[in-house]
């Protein structure tokens, strides 16, 4: 999955723009250009309001995408965090004072320094 470009997103709210402008100043030759083809050209207006529909939506979507990114952004803050917190604040010290209280001979010590090695990255 790709981001959205600001840059390539506000070339094409430009160009609808300039497209809704030149629809615009066109309608007023529109019936000239009806009576010389017999109803053939398209409808103008219809075209315009598409436009400005496109543009609209765009914005829109726009809008939304970065309201969820700086959502993301904030989780993604508070994950990070928390996750440090947990790794070098709780598990770490735990497993710490486990193994200090475990005997080397029980059972379990192998996976407490297992353990200890996961949380440690190493």
């Amino acid at each position: 999955m790709q981001g959205i470009s600001k840059s390539k997103h506000e070339h094409l709210l430009e160009a609808l723009q300039q497209l809704e402008e030149l629809l615009f100043a066109k309608e007023g030759l529109k019936i000239k250009t009806e009576v010389e083809t017999a109803g053939t050209a398209p409808d103008l207006q219809q075209v315009l309001r598409d436009a400005i529909s496109a543009r609209e939506e765009l914005q829109q979507l726009y809008i939304s995408y970065n309201i969820t990114l700086e959502s993301l952004a904030l989780i993604i803050s508070k994950y990070d965090k928390l996750y440090y917190h947990l790794r070098s604040d709780y598990v770490s010290k735990k497993l710490k004072e486990l193994k200090r209280e475990m005997p080397v001979t029980d059972e379990q010590f192998k996976l407490l320094k297992e353990g200890i090695h996961s949380a440690y990255g190493t």
